[in-house]
């Protein structure tokens, strides 16, 4: 996926909104993250998996077998995201004072 270099994210235009999302251009990721194009496609599958997941969940009863472990998973991975930016993306972001 090219993302241009930029930070992706849903415009002004879209709050809340769930599901692919526009580049907005707020930043060239390369002045925060040199290997840019990795970290944007790890953020970009996380964001993905996280969205199967749900769709997954609102198929099934939370009764229904394997509802527990999809629910495990999502939470997990969503951890797991929140660490990543906390810890590698929102520091260099923060630093520059954005």
């Amino acid at each position: 996926m090219t993302r241009a270099g930029y930070v992706w994210g849903a415009s002004e235009a879209e709050p809340g909104r769930t599901g692919p999302r526009s580049p907005i251009r707020i930043r060239p990721w390369g002045s925060f993250w040199p290997d840019s194009d990795n970290v944007a496609d790890k953020e970009l599958e996380d964001h993905a998996e996280a969205e199967r997941t749900m769709k997954e969940l609102e198929s099934l009863d939370a009764d229904e077998p394997g509802y527990d472990l999809l629910i495990g998973e999502l939470v997990t991975g969503i951890r797991s995201h929140i660490r990543d930016e906390e810890d590698y993306l929102f520091p260099p972001a923060a630093a520059d004072g954005i």
